[in-house]
């Protein structure tokens, strides 16, 4: 029955949006990171039916990120390195970098191969932080190890005598 109410609705609005996402924040409410990280996406890239709304969406990304949930930590950085959704202006670009290092460093440590190959860029392109191509090649080593095909892209270029394959 549900489900017909909701086709009937989408139908006649064109969208679902209130709906499913009142059923994730209920979710995150309770505990389940992912729906925290899913919610956080709807606000920030948002549907039909949906209105962006950036400040919400960073606050469900933090709360999936407080809960050890790696995708949460990656989406919030994400949003403030390189400027995605965050206003980014010459006097705040090295609070924005710090605060997306720091996202980024916790979404690599909970294993997002993505947030680790974000952090090894910023390294290798000196972007908020010194650059240390040390660190920027573990990092992508990191990333490739945790299936990332572009950390091993990146890894294998830089050490063309000792490449690297995903596990």
């Amino acid at each position: 029955m549900k489900k017909i109410v909701y086709a009937a609705f989408f139908l006649l609005t064109g969208s679902i949006g209130a709906g499913v996402i009142d059923g994730y924040i209920m979710s995150c409410v309770s505990g389940d990171a992912r729906n925290c990280d899913k919610v956080g996406l709807m606000y920030t890239e948002p549907k039909k039916g949906i209105d962006r709304n950036v400040s919400a969406g960073m606050a469900y990304f933090n709360k999936a990120c407080r809960m050890q949930y790696a995708d949460g930590c990656f989406h919030m950085a994400k949003l403030y390195d390189r400027g995605k959704l965050v206003t980014r202006d010459k006097l705040n670009a090295g609070m924005y970098y710090r605060r997306a290092l720091r996202y980024y460093e916790k979404g690599c440590k909970n294993d997002n191969g993505r947030a680790c190959l974000r952090l090894g860029l910023m390294y290798a392109e000196s972007n908020g932080v010194k650059e240390d191509m040390k660190k920027a090649n573990i990092l992508f080593k990191r990333a490739c190890e945790l299936g990332n095909v572009d950390g091993c892209s990146v890894y294998n270029m830089l050490n063309k005598d000792k490449p690297f394959g995903m596990k």
